[in-house]
């Protein structure tokens, strides 16, 4: 009997909220360039909603340390 080990990484099964248009966005904050102020709304909102995303836990932490890459 033949097992597959699927060697997947764990972030794969993460979910990412990457968007391109607010990406591009961001850039021409950085940048300096002007942006409409609806568009600096969704930006800053687009960019809290990242920094919350990237916050790991203690588990995620330790889980991290031991993986074997």
């Amino acid at each position: 009997m033949l097992i597959k080990i699927n060697n997947m990484s764990q972030n794969t099964f993460r979910k990412t909220i990457i968007d391109k248009r607010l990406e591009d966005l961001s850039d021409k904050v950085r940048r300096g360039e002007p942006i409409k102020m609806s568009e600096a709304l969704e930006v800053i909102d687009y960019q809290e909603a990242l920094k919350a995303h990237k916050k790991t836990t203690l588990k995620d932490r330790f889980i991290n340390f031991f993986k074997i890459k």
